[in-house]
């Protein structure tokens, strides 16, 4: 979804947003796609606090993205 977004290739879970790109306008249009998508509801200041693809998922992760969907069973959610 952010590699969409940015129109880049993420190389790793170090990668910046904001060094990629990425800005204020993309980073709620990202956060609106996430809520859509996955139900997942993060600030905006959760980005700019987060900055890399590895801290943004571990703040899905936190607000209950791509964990078990009810069954037991894992969702697997690609940012």
């Amino acid at each position: 979804m952010l590699a969409e977004l940015l129109q880049v290739e993420l190389t790793g879970p170090g990668d910046d947003f904001f060094e990629l790109g990425g800005h204020s306008l993309m980073a709620t249009r990202f956060l609106s796609r996430l809520e859509a998508v996955g139900g997942v509801k993060l600030t905006l200041r959760d980005v700019f606090d987060g900055r890399t693809v590895e801290a943004i998922a571990a703040k899905v992760s936190d607000a209950g993205g791509g964990g078990a969907d009810g069954d037991g069973e894992l969702e697997e959610f690609v940012l």
